[in-house]
């Protein structure tokens, strides 16, 4: 991590995803069963009902084995990667498991056995080294091992569901998770009767049943799946709720993480991780589908991206930047940046790294605060030695500073929050989101607090929407640009809404701007920069949700879009004529937006009022200054197009070319 003299650079990274691509379709007449790892963590292998299996490398983009079945065979459950790279699949017709490898090609060439006859469906297959291990919806329990190309004896176990209960409940996952460092991982499902949620988890012959505390009453989980590193699962719920939960022997830790804005996503429908710290989570809103990484430490939305019409399946993930999203009608991929450099990403690190991680994050809030070197660490180093007494004055410290009645003086309050930032830093905590929430209201209710502490507090990424939902009118209306602008940058939930109606508030018929059209302006810099002005560049510089930013924009009337056209106009000039290096310069480190961020939102705007701009005379100047803009960037750009020949050449494995001994005597015959 940076210095805290860097820590700007710290907070100035963000997560985004990249709009979804095809990875293979099904036939007409075929359905996608699923998808999953395929052994390397660039595989993915693709079950396609009636059709056959396809592991695909995400990668390269191409098919590398392929298994056909006949069209009247009926996969059960999508394919899974078990020891040596053998891939195993259940049918329903025949009812039987299948194997085969790289070099099968068709079913008549696969190893098989049969399985025992019934009407309970298969819900998963895993691999536990040789180990293959089917899980029936009844609870029942299958094992055969698989070694030297064939398979052994097959087991059938008694379901873990009381026979009296087995029709009323569902088994909503199966896995395999490790619950603890040092631990293996087991089998573990997760069934759902009514109202009640349970664990069942298979250590040696045995399933031990754990309680799940739901979030809601009727509440049930649509999906789950392991977060990496932490010995934690993720729980996502019908109510729009995303939890995390370990396992405490017999009992569950529940942590509910958040609880997703109404318009974000109606009906969530799987979840796959993305990182230690992130989540892709996928589902519906009205009539669209939508992807939304998410982060899990801070809950905080760092990108959204439209998918596909389809009936989604699940989510899964191939390799570092990468996940995989079923439809019933195609596999799609979507490229991942999980902004590991922001503040809250920082802090939500494996606990070995936490220590190193605290004192850097700690050093960026407090990078902000000129009191910070007043603050001796020795007057609490004491303190941290003990067990017993070591959370108390912090706490105390804590108490102080949200109690307004007991500080009067603004340096007092500098130095008192200096000093709680000390002691997480001694203690190796993470400053917790509601406590940043509420020193945050603490500091809006009181405009003697300075400004440096709320700097610290908005620029960790920790401060929400939800917890004061009147902040950026209040900052705006008490003209406090700098604190406005990290608001607008650094707040994850922000509404669309809600920076279109500020940006709405400084464009009323009485003092709307003269459109800026011409390049005169495009020198500006930060110091004649107005409040609208620098509203719509933090705007432009940050990821907002597509469709909800063109609905809110549809709310301007047509001379505020204008304006706003031609603000958007400005940013791509400068952004695609003058240096990064000058443009930083002259707005001193403030945070830009990119040429692509720039493009986006102009896109997002012209989408809005496209019928408007053309009927109105007023704006046919500054859409004729536009088409010329992106003309000349086209001509600019169109060298750029024979990289992706280059690109898809250098992509494709080749054999490396043979040197041919020369002979003794060799004649060369050269035709001029």
């Amino acid at each position: 991590l940076p210095s805290a003299s860097r820590a700007a650079e710290v907070m100035a990274v963000p997560g985004y995803l990249e709009p979804a691509t095809s990875l293979q379709d099904a036939p007409q007449g075929s359905v996608v069963v699923g998808c999953a790892e395929a052994g390397s963590k660039d595989f993915i292998a693709v079950t396609i009902q009636g059709v056959g299996i396809f592991v695909q490398d995400v990668s390269l983009r191409k098919t590398v084995h392929s298994c056909t079945v006949p069209k009247s065979h009926r996969f059960a459950a999508k394919a899974v990667c078990g020891p040596n790279n053998q891939y195993f699949a259940c049918l329903d017709k025949p009812r039987e498991l299948i194997a085969w490898g790289a070099e099968t090609k068709d079913y008549q060439s696969c190893q098989r056995i049969a399985l025992p006859k019934g009407d309970s469906a298969v819900l998963d297959i895993l691999a536990i080294g040789t180990t293959i291990n089917i899980i029936y919806q009844d609870g029942q329990h299958a094992t055969v091992q698989y070694a030297e190309g064939s398979f052994g004896q097959l087991s059938v176990h008694d379901s873990f569901v009381a026979s009296k209960k087995a029709k009323s409940v569902r088994l909503a996952w199966a896995g395999l998770f490790s619950p603890r460092a040092g631990v293996g991982s087991a089998l573990t499902v997760l069934a759902q009767q009514g109202s009640a949620t349970s664990l069942y988890v298979r250590a040696g012959d045995a399933w031990t049943p754990v309680a799940v505390p739901a979030p809601s009453t009727g509440a049930t989980v649509v999906s789950a799946c392991e977060q990496p590193g932490s010995h934690a699962l993720l729980f996502l719920w019908s109510d729009g709720t995303l939890a995390r939960y370990k396992l405490n022997g017999e009992t569950v830790e529940a942590n509910p993480i958040t609880r997703f804005r109404a318009f974000d996503l109606e009906q969530p429908t799987a979840i796959t991780s993305a990182s230690p710290s992130h989540a892709l989570i996928v589902g519906h809103r009205g009539g669209s589908t939508h992807a939304l990484l998410w982060d899990t430490t801070y809950s905080t939305c760092q990108g959204a991206v439209d998918l596909p019409e389809g009936l989604l399946l699940q989510a899964t993930h191939a390799g570092e930047r990468l996940a995989v999203v079923a439809t019933t009608s195609a596999v799609l991929t979507l490229a991942i940046t999980c902004g590991a450099l922001t503040l809250a990403a920082a802090m939500g690190q494996h606990e070995a790294s936490r220590p190193y991680v605290l004192e850097a994050a700690t050093e960026a809030c407090a990078a902000h605060i000129p009191t910070w070197q007043k603050t001796s660490t020795e007057d609490v180093a004491a303190w941290a030695q003990n067990e017993k007494e070591k959370d108390k004055p912090a706490a105390d410290l804590l108490h102080e500073l949200l109690e307004s009645k007991q500080i009067k003086s603004s340096e007092v309050f500098a130095e008192k929050f200096a000093a709680y930032l000390t002691m997480l830093k001694i203690l190796g905590s993470p400053l917790p989101q509601p406590v940043a929430n509420k020193l945050f209201i603490r500091c809006m209710a009181d405009k003697s607090v300075p400004q440096n502490p709320v700097v610290a507090l908005l620029s960790s990424g920790l401060v929400t929407y939800a917890a004061h939902k009147g902040a950026l009118t209040a900052l705006l209306d008490a003209e406090r640009g700098v604190l406005c602008e990290l608001y607008v940058l650094n707040v994850g939930d922000l509404p669309e809404e809600e920076i279109v109606k500020a940006l709405a508030s400084f464009m009323t018929p009485a003092n709307i701007p003269a459109p800026s059209y011409g390049g005169k302006a495009i020198d500006a810099s930060r110091r004649n920069e107005t409040t609208l002005q620098m509203l719509v560049r933090a705007a432009m510089a940050r990821s907002w949700s597509e469709d909800r930013l063109v609905a809110a924009l549809a709310t301007l009337s047509v001379p505020q879009a204008t304006v706003l056209l031609s603000f958007s106009l400005l940013w791509m000039r400068r952004l695609a004529s003058i240096p990064q290096a000058t443009l930083t310069a002259r707005f001193q480190d403030r945070v830009l937006p990119t040429l692509a961020q720039a493009v986006e939102w102009m896109s997002s705007l012209i989408d809005a009022h496209f019928s408007a701009f053309v009927l109105n005379k007023d704006s046919h100047a500054l859409l004729g200054e536009l088409r010329a803009e992106v003309t000349q960037q086209k001509a600019d750009s169109q060298w750029a197009s024979d990289i992706t020949g280059v690109l898809a050449f250098l992509m494709q494995k080749k054999r490396a070319p043979i040197r041919q001994p020369v002979g003794s005597y060799s004649i060369e015959e050269v035709d001029f």
